[in-house]
């Protein structure tokens, strides 16, 4: 066996036979080109369509108050950033090494959008219903436990005291703590620290709208619905609306 050798000059080289004619190939020499305008054309047509919903919505095209519109916006963006990691590839690289780094730059994206794909999905749920297997929670308890709630949450509002607890609340209700939970994530599929947050949220957003309040802070407004700290407050009202209180008071 030969080693280190790929060609015997004695033997006749083979007759080479294409099967398609030249004139075909032709589109490989502008494969970067056609690359890029398809990714323009992709970008451009996003955009378009996203302007479009946000004029129907009667809304700015840079608002957060739709999520579904503001997730869409950012992986517009991110299609733009690839755009310009490709054109930077391809002026600076003249090898292969310029297509490392647009490979590199979309499998970060796609592990990003998985991870927060992953993080939204409900499979991680059935751990809820698992853990309830052997409840005594009836559906009647169930159902005027809500009503109760419901009535509580509106009336009393004991949410906007910043010692609002579990326990305080599954007391008000003349309910176990352990059914209270129960029901709060298999009725409303929500953590008691995330139901809480909902109303504190609710409640800020009309008082950050009410004219009467416009010489009040960001801080006051935290702490007439119960929070202690205005980091905590500006955390779960970005997480519920997609915007900081600032940003919502100027809308």
């Amino acid at each position: 066996m030969l080693t280190g050798s790929y060609h015997r000059s004695e033997l006749a080289q083979l007759p080479e036979k294409g099967y398609l004619p030249n004139s075909a190939y032709i589109l490989s020499d502008y494969a970067n080109e056609l690359m890029l305008m398809q990714m323009c054309i992709y970008v451009v047509l996003g955009f378009w369509m996203l302007k479009k919903e946000a004029d129907n919505e009667q809304i700015s095209f840079w608002s957060n108050k739709n999520p579904d519109l503001a997730w869409c916006r950012k992986g517009t963006i991110y299609s733009v950033l690839a755009i310009i990691v490709f054109v930077t590839a391809k002026l600076l690289f003249e090898n292969d090494l310029g297509d490392h780094f647009i490979a590199a730059y979309l499998t970060l994206i796609i592990y990003g959008i998985s991870f927060i794909l992953m993080s939204q999905s409900t499979f991680f749920d059935q751990k809820t219903t698992k853990k309830y297997v052997k409840s005594s929670l009836t559906n009647e308890i169930q159902e005027n436990t809500l009503e109760k709630l419901q009535s509580l949450m509106q009336t009393e509002k004991p949410f906007l005291s910043s010692t609002f607890s579990l326990p305080i609340l599954a007391k008000k209700l003349a309910v176990s703590q352990h059914h209270l939970s129960q029901i709060l994530n298999e009725s409303l599929g929500q953590s008691f620290f995330d139901f809480t947050a909902q109303h504190r949220i609710e409640e800020a957003k009309l008082l950050l709208k009410n004219q009467e309040n416009a010489h009040l802070k960001i801080e006051e407004i935290a702490e007439m619905v119960g929070y202690n700290s205005k980091s905590a407050f500006n955390t779960a009202f970005k997480k519920i609306t997609g915007m900081t209180p600032s940003e919502f008071k100027l809308n």
